[in-house]
């Protein structure tokens, strides 16, 4: 066979989803047998899990807290540079796909939800609250599309969204009263009146 051939024989295989799907569905497998797990990394926490406060024994319990108390200063951080600049801040949390319904296609990695200590989109809302910061939800919408078959996040992720679940977001966004207070006869985030 000549070299031309044999290169374009071995990237055939690429060219079908066919050992993509296998080796997602192998993920699956493994985190819905305990062989994988969402354990957060004591020394690099981050993630999803971890803004939920899930209980493990490696994870001092109070690190999911320290870690939204600094989100609060933080978030203080850019109201201030937002009001300094006149820019209308809102914010929303877009929530993993796990936590939209109790439904095995929304938690096919397997998520130990039952060991979260902590709501992200009620703390978000709660932050927002005290900061004077307008705050939009979009978890009934996503909620609400999710009932029909056709996907609002990537397939192989539960926090990514794909287009129509970014389409989702936006229109929800779009239409609250939030957006439209700080776009439209409404405030800015500094006060002024528009």
């Amino acid at each position: 066979i000549r070299k031309g051939a044999l290169d374009r024989l071995k990237k055939l295989p690429h060219a079908f989803a066919l050992p993509g799907v296998l080796t997602l569905g192998m993920e699956y497998l493994r985190l819905a047998l305990g062989m994988n797990d969402h354990l957060v990394l004591p020394d690099a926490p981050f993630g999803v899990v971890f803004a939920h406060g899930m209980r493990q024994n490696s994870m001092p319990a109070d690190r999911a807290e320290e870690a939204w108390s600094l989100m609060g200063t933080r978030l203080a951080s850019v109201r201030d540079l937002a009001r300094t600049h006149g820019v209308p801040l809102i914010m929303s949390y877009a929530p993993p796909r796990f936590t939209l319904s109790d439904r095995l296609r929304d938690n096919l990695k397997s998520v130990p939800t039952d060991r979260f200590t902590i709501d992200p989109i009620e703390r978000a809302e709660a932050l927002c609250a005290e900061l004077g910061i307008p705050f939009v939800r979009v978890d009934p919408a996503l909620r609400a599309a999710s009932d029909d078959d056709a996907p609002l996040y990537v397939l192989s992720d539960y926090t990514h969204f794909d287009e129509r679940g970014h389409r989702v977001i936006a229109e929800t966004v779009a239409q609250s009263a939030a957006l439209q207070r700080a776009l439209g006869t409404g405030t800015l985030s500094n006060g002024a009146s528009r």
